[in-house]
């Protein structure tokens, strides 16, 4: 088993670390479809138990109140209901879902932060790592690429489109962050 240094990483021997392409000619960049199809997976496995929660919140969660006859002015009766909405029951699974929508993003930028990869780019084998270094960017950084993603999103979601046509296949994102997403 390789020693490990005080950085966390590994000592891989005469052989070094495992280098990942940081710019130049035969990057081996990820593609746009790679990247996005990840994003859906990613938004799969955090989405349907947050989905779940939600669905069984507003179908068991729900009181529908008591039918009652209500006396009118004109000395008829008619029938109204009073009360009802969401109880305790679709309160608690309302907060399990924010929970779990919470703590599945956290997840996913640990992942990305700490081995540059999600569930959703493992299986598409595609990691994010630092331009710079060639190694994943760490927890702060990828927590700081998802706010910058605001950026991406600003002009009508252009900067998500940006790894069509650059060469280095980033979004706008990536360039503030000097990230990189590669093929693994």
């Amino acid at each position: 088993m390789p020693q490990q240094f005080p950085s966390g990483y590994p000592d891989h021997g005469a052989y070094g670390p495992p280098q990942y392409p940081t710019g130049g000619v035969g990057a081996a960049y990820a593609g746009w479809a790679a990247r996005v199809g990840a994003a859906l997976l990613d938004g799969l496995i955090v989405g349907i138990p947050v989905g779940i929660l939600f669905a069984l919140a507003f179908t068991m969660g729900i009181d529908p109140g008591d039918s009652r006859l209500v006396l009118k002015n004109d000395g008829t009766f008619e029938p109204t209901t009073v009360g009802g909405g969401i109880d305790e029951v679709g309160i608690a699974l309302i907060a399990s879902a924010v929970l779990v929508s919470f703590a599945g993003s956290v997840f996913l930028i640990y992942r990305e932060g700490a081995v540059g990869q999600t569930p959703g780019k493992a299986l598409l084998g595609i990691r994010l790592i630092s331009e710079s270094t060639g190694r994943p960017m760490g927890f702060w950084a990828a927590l700081g690429r998802k706010f910058c993603h605001i950026v991406d999103a600003l002009p009508c979601y252009v900067g998500y489109l940006f790894p069509l046509w650059d060469a280095k296949r980033q979004t706008l994102a990536d360039k503030i962050t000097s990230s990189v997403v590669v093929r693994a």
